[in-house]
């Protein structure tokens, strides 16, 4: 691109297109305002606007994918937290059942015979499937 030196006595507009422009080195070299537009305003202020436009697409476009990102994260964390929770209450419970059955077993077995072990057992299990469906 072409550039062409411009008056330092000209009117506000162009003092404006050039700090919006400042960071674009097609139209300002080194922050140096002797050399700031093409051989046409006009020209100079549409590239630099366009370029302008184009960086804050970016920098929109990379705001929203890290919102985006940061909310998915947040979402993962609080379903494993939550299905973590889920699994340590149902083990919670089932252990509770198991020690109970393990419990009542011995004192069936002790007191009325092996029998009656059998029933007991079955319970037990017809409990724990019950307790884990119930969660689940």
């Amino acid at each position: 691109m072409a550039r062409c030196r411009i008056n330092m006595s000209v009117n506000s507009s162009v003092v404006l297109i050039l700090l919006v422009c400042f960071f674009n080195i097609d139209c300002v070299k080194s922050g140096d305002l002797s050399y700031a537009v093409t051989d046409s305003i006009g020209e100079c202020a549409r590239s630099c606007l366009n370029t302008s436009l184009v960086v804050v697409v970016v920098v929109v476009v990379v705001v929203v994918v890290v919102v985006v990102v940061v909310v998915v994260v947040v979402i993962v964390v609080v379903v494993v937290v939550v299905v973590v929770v889920v699994v340590v209450v149902v083990v919670a419970g089932v252990v509770v059942i198991v020690v109970k059955a393990v419990v009542l077993i011995v004192v069936v077995a002790a007191i009325v015979g092996v029998g009656a072990v059998i029933v007991v057992v079955v319970v037990v299990v017809i409990k724990v499937v019950v307790v884990v469906t119930i969660v689940v």
